[in-house]
């Protein structure tokens, strides 16, 4: 009986929930503007920087302080804030696919800055917040780098790594595992091979830019939701609601 009755609850909100819709978007007077994905969105009238060769997914945002460098290129589903601090990303860097790179706090609630050098490979669904990484390191999937880690140039990280707060990875060596340790020094070749990954993945890039075209589609909105209302200002939101209060 109670799961009954707080299902026929839920039931009822959904209900009034869709009916209030029906009838704004059935007014005459009163037009609900919405938004389209941005790619660069500013934040306290900051606007993140890129160049004509950088390359970021059209489902990806770089939000705020946020600066990337020449030829470098942001994967699908990725995020980068640049909110309380600046985000510097250097050349050449490839920034793959589900990245979340954002400040977060140390245990004095102080924010970092984020510095990504030159040529990076960093893997699909690796989370950075607060840290350093220098020139030619290699982050493999899924791992996750805490405030104030430092990877010296030339280093490179395991795949699924957890790499506590405060930790550092000396240059030219391998970390793996959760917590994230020592495993082996690299040899000459591996540490020169390390820059080859942003390399390749910078390449497989370039040959989708060039196969493929992101076009508008045409969707099917609503009729009081016209296409102009789609790049509506936030002023224009503002008095749309307040016309919709009144």
């Amino acid at each position: 009986m109670i799961r009954f009755g707080f299902s026929e609850v839920v039931k009822r909100v959904a209900v009034g929930i869709e009916s209030l819709a029906l009838k704004i978007l059935d007014s005459e007077d009163k037009v609900v503007p919405v938004h389209r994905h941005r790619v660069l969105v500013p934040l306290q009238q900051i606007l993140p920087e890129t160049s004509r060769d950088t390359f970021v997914a059209p489902n990806s945002s770089l939000i705020g302080r946020v600066k990337l460098g020449e030829e470098s290129i942001v994967g699908w589903g990725t995020v980068i804030r640049g909110d309380h601090v600046d985000v510097q990303i250097g050349k050449r860097t490839n920034i793959g696919d589900m990245v979340t790179i954002t400040p977060l706090p140390d245990f004095k609630l102080n924010f970092q800055p984020i510095t990504i050098g030159d040529d990076v490979s960093i893997g699909s669904g690796v989370v950075l917040s607060g840290c350093t990484i220098g020139d030619g390191c290699v982050i493999d999937i899924g791992s996750k780098l805490s405030t104030n880690v430092k990877m010296e140039a030339f280093s490179a990280l395991g795949p699924g790594s957890v790499v506590e707060p405060g930790q550092t990875i000396p240059s030219g060596q391998y970390w793996a595992g959760n917590p994230a340790k020592f495993v082996h020094q690299l040899s000459e070749e591996e540490r020169d091979s390390l820059p080859a990954a942003s390399q390749y993945y910078r390449s497989v890039f370039q040959e989708i830019v060039r196969t493929i075209a992101i076009i508008d589609e045409p969707n099917t909105y609503p009729d009081k939701i016209r296409t102009e209302e789609l790049w509506a200002s936030s002023d224009e939101e503002r008095e749309a609601v307040e016309k919709m209060n009144n």
